[in-house]
């Protein structure tokens, strides 16, 4: 009997395309965040939004952003989008 090849693990392009456009928010958003801009301008003030002034936090959600473009990217789904 021949061994089977594992499908590999497909997501529909909805989840892919909802997944990228996410992350590129995200990434945007926490990029703006790393220079002081929210803080300067009173964004940060406005309540809900005080994370955009914590460089940490947006530093993390930078770098999970990034990761998960580079997943999508890494494994061909980006063309779905």
């Amino acid at each position: 009997m021949k061994p089977q090849n594992p499908k590999p693990l497909a997501l529909s392009g909805g989840v892919i395309h909802y997944g990228y456009l996410l992350a590129l928010f995200f990434i945007t958003l926490s990029g703006f965040a790393q220079m002081p801009i929210f803080k300067r301008y009173y964004i940060a003030d406005i309540p809900g939004l005080g994370w955009l002034a914590q460089f940490f936090v947006t530093h993390l959600i930078h770098y999970l952003s990034a990761s998960l473009l580079l997943g999508i990217f890494l494994t061909g789904q980006a063309n779905t989008c």
